[in-house]
């Protein structure tokens, strides 16, 4: 986000320096950008324990920035790395010692825990995807949006989505609660401060559903991370391949056990979202 210093007339200032973000101008990763949908969560958040940014203004109109656009408390902390090579080649996590990435990561996984934790019917979300009435009908509605997705990136000819989404058709998804979900839960979008969460940022796909969906996401971005960059795993983290398996009676089909066939559709942002999306979903049920 962009920061500055800002004079206004208030009757409580707000500390330190604010930060201004917009939605995107033109295409982005997602068909719908949803930026008052961000706010809604962030704010509905406040009152929480988690560490996210205090929201002052929200502007749902283009007219000044060329997209709906927020202030919000600036943030001081550092922040694993997305560019290429990724956080598995340099910054945070890469400077660290393995001791002190395991503990960064231990401690973010942790607050994904303490939002599935929380109750989400008690807060003042706004309406968001996946709430209905039990795990099978937020599962469709999780099924509904991704569909959405993969036709908008043009992705649907490619035999591992074909087999993923028809699997995800066929496949019912475990009783369990329904947790409120970050939807884009990874390293990158926590900053940190002295080895601890100091803010989780980047709410604009949160919705209703299985908390597996943010833990698989969470361990399959940091897998795809490495390997579209084509470094290895930085030591130190878990394996998912060991630590995240579940026990299951609905064999996922094998194109769903590597995305290889996607080819070039992964090295784009849009391509690996949707495909990390898709894998989650496919974790998430066969739990």
């Amino acid at each position: 986000p962009l920061q500055f210093p800002a004079n206004y007339r208030r009757s409580e200032p707000i500390p330190g320096r604010p930060g201004q973000r917009s939605g995107p101008k033109h295409r982005g990763i997602f068909p719908d950008y949803d930026l008052g949908l961000q706010v809604g969560v962030m704010r509905a958040l406040e009152p929480t324990a988690l560490p996210t940014p205090v929201v002052r203004w929200y502007d749902p109109h283009p007219r000044v920035t060329g997209a709906p656009s927020l202030i919000m408390d600036f943030a001081a902390g550092d922040v694993p790395s997305d560019t290429p090579p990724g956080f598995h080649g340099q910054g945070l996590y890469a400077d660290a010692s393995e001791a002190e990435r395991a503990s960064m990561w231990s401690e973010g996984l942790k607050k994904v825990a303490e939002l599935h934790a929380l109750d989400w019917r008690a807060l003042a979300l706004p309406a968001l995807p996946g709430k209905g009435s039990d795990a099978k009908a937020s599962m469709a509605d999780q099924h509904r949006l991704l569909e959405t997705w993969v036709r908008w990136g043009e992705m649907e000819h490619l035999p591992p989505i074909k087999a993923g989404m028809k699997w995800l058709r066929d496949t019912p998804p475990p009783e369990t609660s329904l947790s409120l979900l970050w939807g884009d839960a990874r390293p990158g979008n926590i900053l940190h401060q002295d080895g601890r969460p100091a803010a989780m940022l980047d709410w604009e796909i949160a919705s209703i559903g299985l908390p597996g969906l943010d833990l698989f996401y969470w361990w399959w971005s940091s897998e795809l991370l490495a390997e579209v960059n084509h470094i290895p795993r930085l030591s130190g983290l878990p394996d998912h391949q060991r630590e995240a398996q579940p026990k299951t009676t609905h064999p996922r089909p094998e194109p769903l056990t590597s995305m290889d066939s996607a080819g070039p559709h992964l090295s784009s942002t849009r391509g690996s979202h949707i495909s990390i999306s898709l894998l989650a979903c496919s974790k998430a049920c066969s739990q």
